[in-house]
């Protein structure tokens, strides 16, 4: 299906949620190609309104990108009953879901701002801590707006620790870096583990990948909201993306700032206990060597990315897990 077709099907059905113009709709720009989906931009000539269409073929083999972006679009939705219209934090505003000729579709707002790895790379260190505070902010609402409040719960170690023992145990062992992590890891898994820690429904994958930023406001991108967790796991895995965004070669203002950078987010998200922050700590150990054993398992060259990069970020984390 092309951006073409698609225009059609839209100017057919869908008017422009700001001016409420009709088959004003007009292909801009290139597609890009997602791992199961097809994203494609457009622009109504009447107000210059802009959307964006999601598309994933209804085929039986893509039934599950189909599911997955009808979760995706009811989610966004719920999100919009979370995040006041004018506030500085929200998520994409899903405007509607047609099915087009053979593929399912989701048409949302575009939201003019940029990954906050990508907007890093020409931003400041004063521009760096409001982008990353604003972060942790968006996040901490995301916890807040959970309808079933906070639940405390034991962090649950032992499965992670039988985990890693079953797939990964060999390679960790290997390396005197991932060995001595390893061993860190199982000694004070006990100790975390006996203190109650706050639960609400998680992102999943927040990472700086999956924030839009645009000098002004903060969006969250690719959220299920079908799942419920410890909130010191959505946290460890956005500092973790942090620390690996800050290796790549064009990420110099992360790598010089990091320390401030993880300080800034925490300070926006806020409020977290003493036994949160250890467990913070050895879940970010947990999932480092997680991402160390699975980049060993397909081989080089990211065999030797994971020591390259990967072993002396384990290696510092585990000097932080008491």
């Amino acid at each position: 299906m092309t951006a073409v077709d698609i225009a059609i099907s839209l100017n057919q059905g869908f008017p422009c949620p700001n001016c409420k113009a009709r088959a004003s709709w007009h292909a801009t720009g290139r597609s890009a190609v997602r791992a199961n989906s097809t994203l494609y931009w457009f622009r109504c000539e009447t107000c210059e309104e802009r959307v964006v269409v999601k598309l994933v073929p209804l085929g039986a083999r893509d039934a599950d990108g189909r599911h997955e972006l009808e979760r995706e679009f009811q989610t966004l939705r719920k999100l919009r009953g979370i995040f006041p219209p004018n506030s500085h934090h929200g998520a994409l505003i899903a405007e509607n879901y047609l099915e087009l000729d053979g593929h399912a579709a989701m048409v949302t707002r575009l939201f003019p701002g940029k990954d906050l790895v990508r907007y890093a790379r020409s931003a400041d260190r004063e521009e760096l801590g409001r982008m990353f505070h604003s972060a942790g902010a968006l996040l901490r609402s995301l916890h807040d707006g959970c309808p079933d409040g906070y639940q405390l719960r034991e962090l649950d170690v032992g499965p992670k620790l039988a985990y890693l023992e079953e797939t990964y145990r060999r390679i960790l062992l290997r390396n005197s870096r991932t060995r001595r992590a390893f061993l860190r890891l199982r000694e004070s898994a006990d100790a975390v583990g006996l203190s109650p820690l706050r639960v609400s429904w998680a992102h999943g994958d927040y990472k700086p990948e999956n924030v839009l930023y645009d000098g002004r406001k903060t969006i969250l991108l690719d959220t299920k909201l079908d799942i419920r967790g410890a909130v010191v796991y959505d946290l460890a895995s956005f500092l973790n993306h942090v620390y690996i965004a800050a290796c790549s070669f064009r990420s110099g203002a992360l790598r010089n700032n990091n320390q401030f950078v993880e300080a800034a987010f925490l300070s926006g998200y806020g409020d977290l206990s003493a036994a949160e922050i250890t467990a913070l700590r050895w879940a970010q150990l947990y999932f480092m060597l997680c991402y160390f054993g699975a980049h060993h398992k397909r081989g080089f060259p990211l065999n030797l990315y994971a020591y390259w990069r990967l072993a002396p970020l384990i290696e510092a984390l585990a000097k932080q897990v008491a």
